[in-house]
């Protein structure tokens, strides 16, 4: 990795420094313990807007043409089928606490809310049957 980094006591995150194109930086946030395995990338990370949605994310860049990874995919090696998803939105904060696998097709939010949800019905199904 190519960019510069600090780590931060409290809290324990690491920072990395992106540079912007108007000359500028903007940081992302990492679990220090994420920080050597980012620290191999050959590149340097960027920041990177995908059109589509307008998020702003961390892209590597190698001097290549070809497709280079997602910070957040990076870290969390997400398996065929699953996207890696920012639970806050924020596509800054690739802390793993921030970080979820989901089915392609789904967020973080939607796949907690329905976890939340069904949390509720049970217990809801429990307090109306005990």
């Amino acid at each position: 990795m190519k960019n510069k980094y600090k780590i931060l006591q409290i809290p324990k995150v690491a920072i990395i420094y992106l540079p912007k194109s108007d000359g500028g930086e903007a940081i992302t946030a990492v679990d220090i313990k994420d920080l050597v395995k980012i620290a191999k990338y050959p590149g340097s990370w960027h920041l990177f807007e995908h059109r589509p949605t307008g998020h702003t994310y961390v892209r590597g860049w190698n001097g290549s043409d070809k497709p280079e990874p997602l910070l957040h995919r990076y870290i969390m090696e997400p398996e065929r089928g699953q996207n890696t998803s920012h639970v806050n939105g924020n596509g800054l904060d690739n802390r793993r606490k921030n970080l979820d696998n989901v089915a392609i097709g789904k967020t973080a939010r939607e796949e907690n809310s329905v976890k939340d949800i069904l949390s509720k019905l049970s217990w809801l199904y429990l307090k109306i049957n005990n």
